[in-house]
């Protein structure tokens, strides 16, 4: 299935710490597969050009009788291969392993800015969704990763890098990851991420009975691990309660619009999760959202006139039901950071499911608005989680946290006690 051998040259990417190469027998290439053709399940989640490691290795054959000299031109897979035969007995094979993740930064092509799907959440929705790094591999756990506000999945890049190092996570894990545009308000990103792996699921069940796949692992960075909390909760009426004063059924409104408000507001935890690593993550807000930064930002945010007609149309048709929280909107992602917000205190009160084990990873060292200790964003109060079973405190700024050692090590660590 590759369609295209980039040989690998001098390199160097700004989203890598440091780069993972070995010499040996071989020439280390980048392999891609351009080709949208469907043959396995799950492979519709492929982003539209999938790219490998590989180390190519061009062997000599025995003459064939007719004067030529035949040879053979093999591609070994570094992750899972080390060593080959070679002219003199076994030799360690050649490999860059990081060179992928700087490849597919550089081949992404004319893809929106996170700051464009910021700005204009609703423009952009073929570049929204799950992805897979590679095929599904049946048998191995997958990692979910969930980037945070005006983020995208390239923030994961160095610690995908570190990771994909390690022969042990190599073994057990595969790597998945969620994007979404992060100006709309997280409860509908969460919703759109629920029903994403509900489909997976039932798609990759043509596997056959695999546990590992219901073993899955989320690790969602600042406010991706809102969305990620979102998938191990129940929300029972508590979400909807805390903006409206009549049950979902009793509201006028369409029945289509009335199905998206239920997947919004009420849902039950994934039963596929069973462990969320939570990097920075404002459980209980951040004060920066209700300051003039914060304020800034969530004016530049520009819904589509369908989406703004909704809701005019949805408070016109029901006067005195909706709460001051949206009766002029429905809250953007900085008005769901604000710590007094009704909703957002609705989501700091909904209880994860006691299958799920809760791991945190927080930022402290640096002052945030408030005068407190934490990572100049959220505040370590606000990052810690009273579920969790370990916490590790990390000296790091919010949109460094995720990429420091520390933080990889805690996660290997967590990811080899899982599962339990």
């Amino acid at each position: 299935e590759f369609e295209e051998l980039h040989p690998i040259g001098e390199y160097e990417s700004p989203s890598l710490s440091r780069y993972h190469r070995q010499d040996g027998l071989g020439s280390p290439l980048v392999v891609r597969k351009c080709n949208r053709t469907e043959l396995r399940p799950g492979d519709r989640f492929l982003p539209r050009h999938v790219s490998f490691s590989a180390t190519a290795l061009l062997r000599p054959q025995v003459n064939d009788g007719t004067g030529g000299q035949p040879a053979v031109l093999e591609l070994w897979n570094p992750y899972t291969t080390h060593a080959v035969p070679g002219p003199s007995g076994t030799a360690g094979l050649a490999t860059d392993t990081s060179a992928v993740f700087a490849f597919r930064e550089l081949s992404l092509g004319s893809v929106p800015t996170p700051f464009e799907m910021f700005v204009r959440p609703d423009e952009h929705r073929d570049s929204e969704g799950l992805y897979f790094f590679e095929p599904h591999q049946p048998g191995k756990i997958p990692v979910l990763f969930v980037h945070g506000l005006m983020s995208s999945p390239r923030t994961w890049i160095d610690m995908a890098n570190e990771l994909r190092a390690n022969p042990e996570f190599n073994a057990r894990y595969q790597i998945w990851a969620f994007d979404y545009a992060t100006g709309k308000n997280f409860l509908r990103a969460a919703a759109e991420l629920r029903q994403a792996l509900c489909e997976a699921d039932a798609e990759l069940a043509a596997y056959g009975d695999d546990p590992s796949r219901h073993q899955m692992v989320l690790v969602g960075h600042s406010m991706g691990g809102l969305v990620s909390k979102m998938q191990v909760t129940r929300s029972g009426t508590h979400l909807w309660d805390s903006i409206a004063n009549l049950p979902l059924d009793q509201v006028q409104m369409n029945d289509q619009y009335r199905r998206q408000l239920a997947k919004v507001f009420f849902f039950e935890p994934l039963p596929q999760v069973q462990r969320v690593v939570f990097i920075a993550t404002p459980h209980r807000g951040s004060a920066l959202a209700s300051r003039l930064t914060g304020r800034w930002s969530s004016a530049l945010i520009r819904r589509s006139p369908f989406e703004n007609g909704l809701h005019q149309q949805l408070i016109v048709s029901n006067p005195g039901v909706f709460r001051w929280s949206v009766f002029w909107r429905f809250p953007n992602s900085i008005d769901m950071l604000e710590p007094e917000h009704p909703l957002a205190q609705a989501v700091d009160d909904l209880p994860i499911s006691d299958h799920v084990k809760v791991h945190t990873i927080a930022g402290t060292g640096y002052m945030t608005t408030g005068f407190e200790t934490g990572d100049r964003v959220v505040p370590l109060s606000s990052a810690v989680h009273c579920r969790a079973e370990t916490e590790l405190q990390i000296k790091a700024t919010h949109t460094h946290i995720h990429r420091t050692p520390e933080a990889v090590n805690e996660l290997l660590r967590i990811l080899a006690e899982h599962p339990y």
